[in-house]
């Protein structure tokens, strides 16, 4: 079931209104999930978040969280939500033209919530969102500060605390902050693409993978 909310491409019908609300709910569901994962995150994504947030900090302060929200949710979650299909989570062939349209508006909101970017007349069909935003991008920041910082011990299900094995292993470490700057490179041109209004973040991207490389 979709919910349309652009009066130009909405089924007479349907109701702007009441699909607002949908996408309210649904963006409120998939943020749950996303907020709840936080330990199943792999470790070792964990430490290239800390590592990549920290040295963006030192000459772009500003920009460490948008750092952070850039690579895990622009490269990450949202092509998940909005190309499930591309990653497993659905066979091939799945997704109606409608419900890919519903995911598409998901991952907007949740990747300006993340980038704490409130939808403007370019997009005013989507402007109501912004109170969503507004009044969840405490709870994100939070995550991603969260998200970006590397727990030195992990909890396990049986009440008992280990030291991660990946925490200690320093070729590990290395090869997996090296796949990931390996995916990050490969996948710049359609970074710059998407993030054409934000070119700023871009710019500090790539710096930072230069320096990241040498």
């Amino acid at each position: 079931r979709g919910f349309e909310i652009d009066p130009n491409k909405i089924k007479p019908t349907e109701n702007v209104k009441m699909n607002m609300k949908k996408l309210e709910n649904a963006c409120a569901t998939f943020l749950r999930r996303i907020l709840v994962s936080l330990q199943e995150c792999p470790i070792s994504l964990r430490e290239f978040l800390c590592m990549t947030s920290e040295l963006v900090a030192k000459k772009f302060p500003e920009s460490k969280r948008t750092t952070v929200a850039g690579f895990y949710f622009l490269r990450f979650m949202c092509p998940a939500i909005f190309s499930p299909e591309k990653y497993g989570v659905f066979p091939e062939g799945d997704i109606s033209p409608v419900t890919q349209r519903s995911l598409i508006l998901i991952a907007k909101v949740l990747q300006n919530l993340a980038n704490g970017i409130q939808f403007g007349a370019k997009e005013a069909y989507i402007q109501p969102m912004n109170e969503f935003i507004n009044s969840n991008m405490g709870t994100v920041t939070e995550f991603m500060d969260n998200l970006a910082e590397v727990p030195n011990k992990m909890f396990l299900k049986n009440g008992f605390y280990v030291t991660s094995p990946l925490a200690l292993n320093a070729e590990i470490q290395k090869k997996a902050m090296l796949l990931i700057l390996r995916s990050v490179r490969t996948h710049m041109p359609t970074l710059t693409v998407k993030l054409a209004d934000h070119m700023d973040q871009v710019n500090t991207i790539k710096e930072l993978l230069n320096e990241l490389e040498q």
